[in-house]
């Protein structure tokens, strides 16, 4: 189990069986850049079914990131990479073409990255507070297979 700490910016990972808990990455992108204490730095964390990258936001630094991790035993490997600035992300889901729906909590709105070609991503915001997504900070798909997109 991968767990993010946003006061510290590392992430850890937790053995469930043994209860052991390690240092799993560090990285100053993880870390918050204000001395706001109710702004979290690295926030939410998704491995995309889609690619062996793990994703990760960054709330008060407004990034997306993401880090190659290995198939096999899932360390990291490679470079931490932004894949999107100036996205006040709280949290986010990947749906099975590896577009992130990330919610915006503080901008009330829900938006999508959806990847083009050369690494960029193409932003839409696909709701707002006139639809209800007050302080929105979480999204899924649905419980069934059939609801995964």
């Amino acid at each position: 189990l991968l767990s993010v700490d946003s006061m510290l910016g590392k992430i850890f990972r937790v053995n469930v069986h043994t209860k052991q808990v390690e240092v799993w990455f560090t990285n100053d992108l993880l870390k918050k850049q204000s001395h706001d204490p109710l702004m979290p730095g690295i926030n939410g964390i998704r491995r995309s079914a889609v690619d062996d990258f793990l994703y990760f936001s960054n709330t008060d630094r407004a990034l997306m990131l993401r880090l190659a991790i290995d198939p096999f035993d899932y360390r990291p490997k490679g470079q931490l990479e932004t894949i999107a600035k100036n996205i006040v992300c709280d949290d986010f889901t990947i749906d099975h073409m590896g577009a992130i729906y990330a919610t915006t909590h503080v901008q009330n709105s829900l938006m999508r990255l959806t990847p083009v070609k050369g690494g960029e991503y193409l932003r839409e915001e696909l709701g707002t507070l006139a639809d209800g997504l007050a302080g929105a900070t979480s999204c899924v798909f649905g419980r069934t297979y059939q609801d995964r997109t």
